[in-house]
């Protein structure tokens, strides 16, 4: 299987590169899944490059760190695999509205990983 890029995606293939990303965070974290070394038979797969992953970490880190609270929720909900119940209720909010931040996390994301994807240069034009 080939690898997906988040260029030309739309909000929906963000999603999806968030959840690789979660199996690839995971997968990663040296924690086995097993007593035995090496890869294990129950270990999950992920079709998301190394690249693509660590560009998705840094744009959920710059989340966190800029909007602490949409960082959380997407890390709680892709990262840990929360339902938005649970995220709700540990915010002290329902779930619709934990629903609504996650999707704005995700936009967030998707609007860093468009603009990594296609710099735009703000500076005025010299004559």
């Amino acid at each position: 299987m080939t690898a997906r890029s988040h260029v030309g995606k739309p909000l929906g293939g963000t999603e999806v590169l968030l959840e690789q990303w979660a199996i690839w965070r995971r997968v990663g974290t040296g924690s086995p899944r097993s007593l035995t070394t090496g890869p294990s038979a129950n270990q999950p797969s992920f079709f998301i490059t190394d690249d693509v992953a660590l560009v998705v970490d840094g744009a959920v880190a710059r989340l966190t760190a800029r909007e602490r609270q949409l960082g959380e929720m997407v890390l709680s909900y892709y990262g840990d695999g929360h339902a938005a119940k649970r995220i709700g209720d540990l915010h002290g909010m329902s779930e619709a509205k934990a629903r609504e931040l996650i999707r704005a996390g995700v936009g967030w994301i998707d609007c860093v990983l468009d603009h990594q994807s296609n710099p735009v240069d703000i500076r005025e034009d010299e004559p």
